[in-house]
């Protein structure tokens, strides 16, 4: 048995999509594919893609958004680039705002009653 063949699922799980962000293969901005496709990719259980995943969060190559999806920040160990993050979860904030916006057409389309529910703006970060 060969030292990578050791190695955790977790770990080799890592350690390839670290390759695939730090060559570009996935770049900064983009989606992981999500826990499901990479589990059967790997023949592993989702907790074992949340497990790597992990890893990478806390070296600050993905981050996470519950629900959503994990996005590449930063294609070196160690460096987050906060402008990019920032300018991600604008980004998000306003395709959720579209969403919101196509729910409650539909909702008035259909005549169901919609709930007034109004979110905080993002902090002002220029």
């Amino acid at each position: 048995m060969s030292g990578v063949e050791r190695r955790p699922p977790y770990v080799r799980i890592a350690d390839e999509l670290r390759k695939q962000i730090t060559t570009g293969k996935i770049p900064r901005g983009a989606a992981l594919p999500s826990y499901t496709a990479i589990s059967r990719t790997h023949g592993v259980a989702v907790s074992t893609v949340q497990k790597a995943v992990g890893v990478l969060r806390v070296e600050g190559l993905v981050a996470s958004t519950n629900g959503v999806a994990t996005y590449v920040i930063s294609r070196r160990r160690g460096r987050r680039d906060y402008g990019d993050t920032v300018q991600m979860l604008k980004e998000l904030h306003r395709r959720l705002d579209t969403l919101e916006a196509a729910v409650h057409d539909l909702q008035d389309f259909t005549g169901r009653n919609r709930r007034s529910r109004s979110r905080r703006p993002l902090p002002n970060r220029s």
